[in-house]
């Protein structure tokens, strides 16, 4: 039997619901980072961090210091399908500087 490779690890604890009477994770933003920064450090390979990470300047944040190579923001972009237009504004860019800005949108930027 063959094995296959893994190229990156998907990494979430579940996120919500009761985990035994009367214990609950701590919901905020970021919460599971620590579980992808685990796993990239045992593993040594690339990790995708989820956890509430929708902020731009906290998804920044959990890239910068390198705890993950990707964060999923999924809710973030049910609800602003626009997210990556919004993000790159919230972290500093002009219009000019941002990536995947249609013309068309540039002066709403």
């Amino acid at each position: 039997m063959m094995l296959g490779t893994v190229d990156m690890i998907h990494v979430s604890g579940g996120g919500d619901g009761v985990l035994t009477k009367g214990h609950h994770p701590a919901f905020g933003a970021g919460y599971q980072v620590g579980l992808a920064d685990k796993i990239k450090k045992a593993t040594d390979l690339p990790v995708i961090a989820v956890g509430m990470l929708d902020d731009a300047l906290v998804a920044d944040f959990v890239l910068e210091s390198q705890q993950a190579d990707l964060v999923a923001i999924g809710r973030g972009l049910l609800r602003d399908p626009h997210w990556w237009l919004n993000a790159q504004q919230r972290l500093g860019l002009t219009a000019q500087q941002m990536q995947d800005l249609p013309p068309s949108y540039a002066r709403g930027y």
